[in-house]
């Protein structure tokens, strides 16, 4: 009986390793059937212009489940396998969609996190493409999702993209402004550190270290643990399949970005 427990769990556990991705077939793949040829080759089209005029690459890969994986997992594993954006840069992304667990995500890469922080790309998500989702209407979705990141993008690049984008520019996030988890966040931290200078000055020597050197000490810590799960993750999704087909520039994700089930 517990060999047979044994043996079951190495199968599932060897499943879950072992579990081949998505065949990389240009900038969209369309595994889940959901874009028509027309929208296919619009999508094309823009971010091929896109990567011209910024050399930012963007994926579009949509399938039917990630299971036995979550949206995440996957999503990093197949990041790191297509190797999306250019090396050294990491400017890439992964608009990514599984329709049967109802579930949306854009991933970032390193070069991109500082104009597409995972709140901003969370706006975009609520903005433009689960409103389309939620009808139905998933070329749509796709479509104004893909753009909104691209204007981003080329924004910041300094340069313009040919074409009537399906979405207002007016409307996309602004970058000042902050998303409420991080607020809270920030209230937290420094009522933690409160607490904890008061307890320095209890002890023998700790008034005598500067109040921001224990700020910066739990800033890093921060930073450090709000990749984390995905930090020491980001490492795994990398070793998952080094050296595999590849497809794009050799960019790498830290796991930036937003995801959202509609």
């Amino acid at each position: 009986m517990i060999q047979r427990t044994l043996a079951l769990l190495l199968f599932v556990s060897w499943g879950v390793l072992a579990q081949e991705i998505p065949a990389f077939q240009g900038y969209v793949s369309d595994y889940a059937g959901i874009l028509s040829p027309q929208m296919q080759k619009k999508l094309a089209t823009l971010l091929q212009e896109l990567e011209q005029k910024t050399t930012a690459q963007i994926a579009v890969l949509t399938v039917k489940t990630t299971q036995p994986l979550d949206d995440f997992q996957y999503a990093v594993k197949v990041f790191d396998s297509w190797k999306i954006g250019q090396k050294g840069k990491d400017n890439g992304a992964l608009f990514f969609v599984a329709t049967e667990d109802r579930r949306v995500r854009i991933l970032t890469g390193y070069g991109l996190e500082g104009i597409l922080p995972d709140g901003k790309v969370g706006a975009i998500l609520d903005e433009f493409v689960l409103p389309e989702f939620r009808a139905g209407r998933f070329d749509a979705g796709v479509y104004k999702g893909v753009w909104a990141v691209a204007l981003v993008i080329a924004k910041d690049a300094g340069v313009e993209l040919t074409g009537e984008a399906p979405i207002d520019p007016d409307r996309l996030p602004r970058d000042d402004v902050a998303p409420i988890s991080l607020i809270i966040a920030l209230i937290v931290i420094f009522f933690i550190a409160s607490l904890i200078m008061r307890s320095a000055r209890r002890s023998r020597g700790a008034s005598s270290i500067p109040w921001w050197v224990w700020m910066a000490g739990m800033g890093a810590g921060s930073r450090r643990s709000s990749r984390g799960g995905l930090g020491s993750f980001g490492s795994f999704g990398g070793g998952f399949s080094r050296g595999g087909f590849g497809g794009f520039g050799g960019g790498r994700t830290g796991g930036g970005g937003a995801g959202r089930g509609w």
